[in-house]
């Protein structure tokens, strides 16, 4: 009775997997192939997925392949890692990534990139994915590397994807968003970031031994208004509340105003218009010098600054010192590293438009759209250059799309405050000293509670 049941079983077995469809892919391959062998490969699961009919294994070789926002559909499993002496249907050939030094290898890994513009793959019940690097996806709302929604994503690695809501910053799960009883099962998630729950969220779904680490989140501290009745978003890095917009007030805390325009070498407060175009005020806010900055209040190293200066009742400008602690922050979080160069950190304080462009690598010009993985939305705001010339100052407007500057609360010497500069040709933050006199922008931090 025993070798009956086995022989029914095996019977049963065998018309199951006869009766399920195999497609191969391979970067090797070729988008018009029928798919039914390694040599007659499509050449993307995109490919692939749509000539699914029924039930379908797609076997997937090493190496990378982008993956924009697919649907793995029921009954549909997609298994990466083939090496190419793969015969397509030996698991022992799929080359399982255990150590962070092979996740990003093509040759060792079936890469599944969303190009960071969109998410990776959503799958549906009846659905599964296995074995691949799940990297790259980004998405304006929740799951930004994989949304399981009721199927199942096992032994793979879900790194570097990110979920945003820029408006709330309420986005969920940066590597996955699990609903619907989905399962994530033996997956390594890692590097991934969301403004809110950075690695695995979801409403509901069965998590089972996944290793889980190194995520990141950024959250905002409510709204901030000034005198004027301007309101400023915030975000916090670290443990510093900043604004995440440029000020843009025409007085005072305590309502005095704050003269437009001019230049001249006395210790008058001034503000400027953004590169001298009140259209777009709202968006990069005024420039001011650094007598404006400060309000009469005599220079600060401290962390907090404790100088108000032109900033709202309970806000302060950054001292040199805490401008520090914000780039130290990012340096010391890989999250925020391009091409894991602990300098190259000004990408992720830049937004994502504006800038001239660059063609080197991590330059802030360079594909604009990884910038502001910490949401601080630096603009390229330029500044008011003040100069003499035959005894009569003038205010030139410069850089405007290839550089912005802010003001600390430390002066390097009598006539120079201490800046941040950020290039649209450069990958680091810079530091330095400017005259007084002219005009940069201002972001202002929350005092301590």
């Amino acid at each position: 009775m025993r070798r009956l049941i086995l022989f029914l079983l095996s019977i049963i077995w065998a018309m199951v997997v006869s009766a399920q469809t195999v497609i191969f892919v391979s970067q090797d391959g070729n988008s018009y192939n029928t798919g039914l062998t390694w040599g007659e490969a499509k050449s993307t699961l995109s490919d692939a997925l749509s000539a699914v009919s029924g039930p379908t294994h797609i076997y997937m070789k090493v190496g990378s392949y982008t993956c924009q926002n697919l649907t793995i559909p029921d009954g549909v499993t997609v298994t990466g890692g083939y090496a190419s002496s793969s015969t397509g249907t030996d698991t022992t050939q799929r080359l399982y990534p255990g150590t962070n030094a092979n996740w990003d290898y093509p040759t060792l890994c079936t890469i599944l990139s969303g190009e960071n513009s969109n998410r990776v793959a959503t799958v549906n019940t009846g659905g599964k994915l296995e074995g691949c690097v799940i990297t790259k996806g980004k998405v304006m709302g929740n799951g930004g590397g994989v949304l399981i929604n009721g199927g199942t994503v096992q032994h793979c690695i879900i790194i570097r994807n990110y979920a945003i809501d820029e408006d709330n910053l309420t986005a969920k799960g940066g590597g996955a968003y699990v609903q619907s009883n989905g399962s994530l099962f033996n997956c390594v998630v890692a590097y991934n970031f969301a403004n809110n729950g950075p690695a695995v969220a979801g409403t509901d779904g069965i998590l089972t031994n996944n290793t889980i680490t190194a995520n990141y989140s950024v959250s905002n501290c409510g709204t901030v208004n000034d005198i004027d009745g301007n309101t400023y978003t915030t975000i916090v890095i670290g443990e510093q509340c900043w604004m995440r917009e440029n000020l843009r007030t025409t007085r005072y805390a305590d309502g005095t105003s704050i003269i437009l325009g001019g230049a001249s070498f006395t210790d008058v407060p001034r503000r400027y218009n953004p590169n001298n175009n009140t259209g777009i005020l709202p968006t990069y806010g005024y420039t001011y010098n650094w007598y404006a900055v400060m309000n009469g209040v005599a220079s600060s190293n401290a962390n907090p600054s404790g100088v108000r200066g032109v900033c709202p009742t309970g806000w302060h400008v950054p001292s040199d010192s805490e401008w520090t602690q914000l780039t130290d922050y990012l340096q010391n979080h890989t999250a925020f590293h391009c091409n894991d160069n602990i300098t190259s950190i000004a990408k992720s304080l830049a937004s994502a438009t504006g800038w001239n462009s660059s063609g080197t690598i991590c330059d802030i010009g360079n594909t604009q759209e990884l910038n502001n993985a910490s949401f601080f939305n630096a603009m390229p705001a330029g500044i008011a250059k003040t100069s003499q010339s035959v005894g009569t100052w003038y205010v030139d407007y410069n850089d405007f799309g290839s550089k912005t500057c802010f003001w600390t609360a430390t002066e390097d010497s009598d006539y120079g405050g201490k800046k941040r500069e950020f290039i649209h040709n450069s990958a680091v933050v810079n530091s330095g000293s400017q005259s007084k006199h002219d005009g940069f922008s201002v972001r202002c931090l929350r005092d301590q509670e």
